[in-house]
């Protein structure tokens, strides 16, 4: 998958206007964006992909204009992550996968970031469950809880017993982040 003795680094999207005249020189059409920002970064997180799945000619074209050493980084589909409960999640994730095939072997890692009301409930547990044996198993998973009680529970033992799958929060209070004198 990853090799963890490189570093990658990156950002949660490319196309933001306030980029254009301070990342992006000001003439840069929007077709060209990706491709200029993949001269400087080796990874990307893409945001978008959380609100509405690209078309797969989208992808065809992201894939074609960056280089060998570019990674990919999926947000998953809010319908996966925030719609639970419902009857059709093996179909949308199956049509979330097959839409990103063109991006393989770029694309890593899918993050599947949940609501903060998306607690260890035995619903949810089997809704990971079912995430976990839909996505094709070349991609690392990264679930992001922003609900503290998963961190409590003995469930989450099971969902993580897996080397595909990585378990994330940015809502723990007991985390303190460190910044070195400059970033302060």
């Amino acid at each position: 998958m990853f090799n963890y003795l490189n570093f990658y680094i990156g950002t949660a999207g490319w196309d933001y206007k306030d980029w254009i005249g301070t990342f992006y020189p000001k003439n840069l059409k929007r077709d060209f964006l990706l491709g200029f920002y993949s001269n400087y970064f080796n990874i990307i997180e893409v945001n978008s992909t959380f609100y509405k799945i690209p078309q797969q000619d989208t992808c065809k074209k992201w894939r074609k204009i960056i280089p060998s050493n570019f990674i990919f980084i999926v947000k998953a589909w809010k319908k996966i992550t925030h719609e639970i409960g419902d009857a059709r999640l093996t179909q949308k994730l199956r049509e979330f996968s097959r839409i990103f095939e063109d991006l393989y072997p770029k694309l890593k890692l899918i993050l599947f970031q949940f609501s903060p009301w998306f607690g260890p409930t035995e619903e949810n547990y089997y809704h990971l469950l079912e995430i976990k044996e839909e996505i094709p198993k070349k991609l690392l998973q990264v679930y992001e809880f922003r609900n503290n009680s998963w961190f409590k529970s003995k469930k989450l033992i099971n969902i993580s017993a897996n080397d595909r799958i990585i378990i994330a929060t940015t809502y723990l209070k007991v985390i303190k982040p460190f910044y070195f004198p400059n970033q302060a």
